[in-house]
């Protein structure tokens, strides 16, 4: 049942997407940023709404969810539940690009990925090193070239919980300001 309920949505989901893209290539002008993520520790900007993607859906996702972020354009976000070796479940977005700490010292590992055909390895805050998600990146490539950060085949998958929206973040310090006077 899970199975199938993963690949009615996954079909939903590349409908709604190319329907998406095709927009997209018609209109040439400069996409505007849309908006922030922030990291939850320190407040340094992580990642930009736009660059979130909803198309890499992990096979191992126990749960797959969704939640809306944006004023006045809205936009869908894929969040997936998923559970590490040791039981620990994360909450996951997927982004073409994120603001990680670059350590050329750090480790691709090949096993134990949530998305097959990929390595991974663990995408740190630059300001306060608080661990934000984790980098993946093909693992052909990684065998090839060894690259410090995902090339444009790669992806980040950011925890839900290590960062907070701008927006909301201006939110509860206008708040904040109102209430003190």
């Amino acid at each position: 049942m899970k199975c199938l309920q993963l690949i009615l949505f996954g079909i939903l989901l590349s409908v709604k997407l190319t329907k998406l893209e095709l927009r997209s290539e018609e209109n040439t002008d400069t996409t505007p940023i849309e908006g922030y993520f922030l990291c939850k520790s320190c407040g340094t900007d992580t990642l930009i709404a736009n660059l979130i993607i909803n198309d890499r859906i992990s096979e191992q996702a126990i749960s797959i969810s969704n939640f809306t972020i944006g004023e006045e354009k809205k936009k869908f976000i894929v969040v997936q539940e998923l559970v590490n070796p040791l039981g620990l479940k994360f909450k996951l977005i997927t982004t073409k690009k994120a603001h990680c700490a670059k350590n050329p010292n750090s480790i691709w590992y090949p096993g134990g990925s949530w998305f097959e055909g990929f390595s991974w390895k663990v995408c740190q805050c630059p300001s306060c090193k608080a661990h934000l998600g984790w980098m993946f990146e093909r693992s052909e490539i990684v065998a090839r070239s060894n690259p410090v950060l995902p090339s444009d085949k790669g992806f980040y998958g950011i925890i839900l919980d290590s960062v907070i929206s701008e927006s909301y973040a201006d939110s509860l310090l206008m708040l904040d300001r109102v209430l003190r006077h």
